[in-house]
């Protein structure tokens, strides 16, 4: 008897502030109606990537490429 295909997991995907609970598509439609948006100018205005500072790498992806579901971002230490 042979053992069961495990399934491959979904990757865990991220779409929001988790402090502020603010989602990167409002982020990303606040930014688009500005030119040269930066992190810091998403920090200012909504208060995401003050807290705890989980979130900065994905706003910046946000701003890099337009994604607003990003893959989970592992350390590799």
């Amino acid at each position: 008897m042979s053992l069961p295909q495990s399934q491959p997991r979904p990757q865990p995907m991220v779409d929001r502030c988790i402090c502020h609970g603010v989602s990167f598509a409002d982020i990303r439609a606040w930014a688009d109606d500005r030119e040269d948006t930066t992190l810091d100018k998403v920090r200012a205005h909504w208060g995401c990537g003050r807290s705890c500072g989980m979130c900065r790498p994905y706003i910046q992806k946000v701003l890099e490429t337009g994604d607003v579901r990003i893959p989970l971002m592992v350390p590799t230490c």
